[in-house]
């Protein structure tokens, strides 16, 4: 999942790159508008069946028949109520240009309705090479290739929706050939009253998600207008690479892991630990060194007439690790069913997010970035408050991971900053700005990784562990920093 997230990632960066010279932030508004509005009709368009799907300890074909059944009629119905809701989305947004896109996206639901078991039965039996190649492979043959050649030839907005309809589609197409099962529809009471317990509780936290992840969109384009959004959305999506790069994964992979030793609360408490200190460990020095290089990467990613970007690209991209690290929190009270629980954390998470951005919208797009993250900042708090309830968490462990880190984000930030300062008077590329202190962050990394090794705690010794046997197989026997093995070893 990782290295299917990661190469993703990298995709996606490059399309934007690509996307963001051909169209203008007007186009990118108008549709990061339409796609806020499919994300919320989406909640109850599933009604929670995929995760129900994964958690439901003992698994029965009645239960994925009503949960099919369950899927194509909600997909059916959500689809025709965007359909004819389309002007309201309009309206809500104050962007005319909104209703026939929100109206063509309606036919993205029951395309999704029937790849929905099919998506959570790969994830239950954790196929995940599957679910990673069929996402990079929907991306880059349905999204990218087709929003790309539209956009060369002048559609426009109708380029990027055109590109998400493929993407859809081939992703659906993919799932429902490497995971077939039994499609005839069945009503069955008992079944569907497990779906609807976990079902409606999922459903509940998704919404609060989707208010918190998506309210900011609204308030930045009622209020600052569509080229705000357009800005604003650019900064959001260049963020949310590494998050879906590292935060996402960890998350599809958590949840069906932990919900088959839900049971077991000693390793499900040291699967939290060890999840939570890796995500902090990358995070933490990579949004310092983010910080520093931010104008660079957007000139290079957007071109320099995306400068509006930068500011709240810096300020969103300081608080990455609170974004990724709350994902954790979601994956470990789904498992364990607390679905009330968390459907709880993700409505306070909403209001918290849609007061930072109320009030941050006084003060431009920067003003609502800076709110949004301190919210999320909050919302990770109070989710380890939700979750210490259930698994016995120590707040001062997690308290001392977090500093540990950031140490080692500082020091990061600082040589990243330095190897900038050193080429300053030469006006070099962006690309060589950004390698040249890339390696000056990485030299001061790995510095700290073999000076002071008691930084990185015990996720540092488990990632020793893991990666110092694999490098003592490739090093010479003369290699003096790792020693090779004795040969009584095994």
């Amino acid at each position: 999942m990782f290295s299917g997230a990661g190469a993703e990632s990298v995709l996606k960066i490059l399309v934007i790159a690509v996307l963001a010279r051909i169209l203008t932030p007007a186009e990118f508004g108008i549709v990061s508008a339409a796609m806020a509005i499919v994300a919320l009709a989406e909640i109850f368009g599933q009604i929670g069946v995929p995760p129900a799907i994964v958690q439901i300890r003992e698994l029965t074909e009645r239960h994925i028949r009503v949960g099919f059944t369950v899927a194509i009629l909600s997909g059916l119905l959500v689809g025709g109520a965007v359909y004819y809701l389309a002007p309201v989305a309009a309206t809500m947004f104050q962007i005319p240009e909104v209703e026939p896109v929100v109206a063509v996206l309606a036919l993205a639901f029951p395309i999704k309705a029937v790849a929905v078991v099919s998506e959570a039965l790969l994830r239950r039996e954790m196929r995940f090479r599957v679910l990673a190649t069929l996402t990079l492979l929907s991306y880059l043959v349905g999204y990218s290739l087709v929003s790309v050649v539209l956009a060369l030839l002048g559609f426009g907005v109708w380029s990027l929706v055109a590109g998400v309809l493929a993407q859809f589609a081939l992703m659906s197409a993919g799932t429902l050939y490497y995971s077939p099962h039994a499609m005839r529809p069945l009503y069955d009471w008992p079944a569907l009253k497990t779906f609807g317990r976990f079902g409606f509780g999922i459903t509940l936290s998704r919404l609060g998600n989707y208010i918190g992840s998506n309210i900011d969109y609204v308030i930045v384009g009622r209020f600052l207008g569509v080229e705000a959004l357009g800005l604003y959305s650019r900064a959001y999506q260049m963020l949310l690479q590494p998050t879906n790069l590292i935060g996402k994964a960890g998350e599809n992979v958590l949840f069906p892991a932990l919900a088959s030793i839900q049971t077991d609360m000693e390793r499900t408490v040291r699967a939290y630990y060890r999840a939570l200190a890796l995500i902090v460990a990358i995070a933490l020095p990579l949004s310092a060194y983010l910080v520093v290089v931010a104008p660079q990467v957007i000139h290079l990613m957007l071109g320099s007439q995306w400068d509006g970007v930068i500011l709240p690209f810096r300020i969103l991209v300081l608080f990455l690790c609170f974004r990724m690290g709350y994902k954790v929190t979601v994956a470990i009270l789904r498992a364990q069913g607390a679905v009330y629980r968390l459907a709880f954390w993700q409505w306070l998470y909403a209001i918290s997010i849609t007061a930072g951005a109320m009030i941050g919208q006084l003060f431009g797009i920067a003003g609502v970035a800076a709110g949004v993250s301190l919210a999320i900042m909050a919302s990770f708090i109070i989710g380890l408050l939700a979750t210490r309830k259930i698994v016995a968490l120590s707040l001062s462990r997690v308290a001392l991971m977090l500093a540990r880190h950031g140490l080692v984000a500082i020091v990061v930030g600082a040589a990243a900053y330095g190897g900038l300062a050193a080429i300053a008077d030469y006006s070099l590329p962006s690309i060589i700005e950004i390698g040249v202190s890339g390696v000056a962050a990485g030299i001061a990394l790995l510095a700290l990784w073999f000076i002071v090794p008691s930084l990185f705690g015990d996720e540092g010794k488990w990632i020793r562990s893991i990666i110092t046997p694999a490098i003592r197989r490739r090093l010479p026997t003369w290699f003096p920093l790792i020693p090779r093995p004795a040969a009584d070893e095994s």
